[in-house]
């Protein structure tokens, strides 16, 4: 049988499908199965007009990505811990178009790799795109903690226990992080006197 794109391959009938599929080695035979998801494949092709068809695998690995796609990715390296791909993920994310959420998580790694000072550059440009975000002021204020810049992380710790919602609140232990604010600025003025 032909088409108007070139020879395609016969397929067999429905009721020959069907009688396949009711013998009881069908399931166990790779071949059948196989040759059942031809034709299956085959007639959804016949079907569907051109611009309708899926986009094929190999075209689809090429395709270029959007910016949520890196960004999933990049979350996705943090999970696997692949630092490396997952900073270069979150810049592709950035250049891509940059969002709160690309620079906050660029925050993190670089605070987990004690670039403190990238870190704040990061926490800081997350802020220019959203003032609320709240995983950026958390980080801003553990990167201003570990520079000694105890007013600017007591400030960005407070701004983001009030962004947090109660149970946020407890696991980032803004409390906690509050009061040593708190005991450094203290004893920065005890020291001062």
């Amino acid at each position: 049988r032909t088409s108007s794109t070139g020879p395609t391959r016969r397929h067999k009938p429905k009721n020959e499908v069907a009688d396949e599929l009711d013998h009881p080695n069908a399931a166990r035979s790779v071949k059948a199965l196989w040759d059942l998801r031809s034709a299956c494949l085959l007639r959804y092709r016949e079907r569907t007009p051109l611009a309708a068809k899926p986009i094929p695998e190999k075209s689809r690995r090429w395709a270029p990505r959007t910016m949520a796609a890196h960004l999933a990715l990049a979350n996705q390296y943090v999970a696997d811990e692949r630092t490396a791909k997952a900073l270069e993920a979150f810049g592709a994310s950035i250049a891509e178009e940059p969002t709160a959420a690309a620079y906050s998580g660029r925050a993190a790694l670089h605070l987990k790799s004690k670039q403190h000072t990238a870190a704040l550059q990061d926490a800081n440009a997350a802020l220019r795109l959203s003032a609320a975000c709240e995983p950026a002021l958390y980080r801003k204020g553990l990167a201003c903690f570990e520079l000694d810049e105890f007013e600017t992380a007591l400030e960005a710790f407070k701004a983001g226990e009030t962004a947090a919602d109660a149970e946020l609140r407890d696991l980032r232990k803004y409390a906690m992080w509050i009061r040593k604010c708190e005991a450094e600025i203290e004893d920065d003025d005890d020291d001062d006197d």
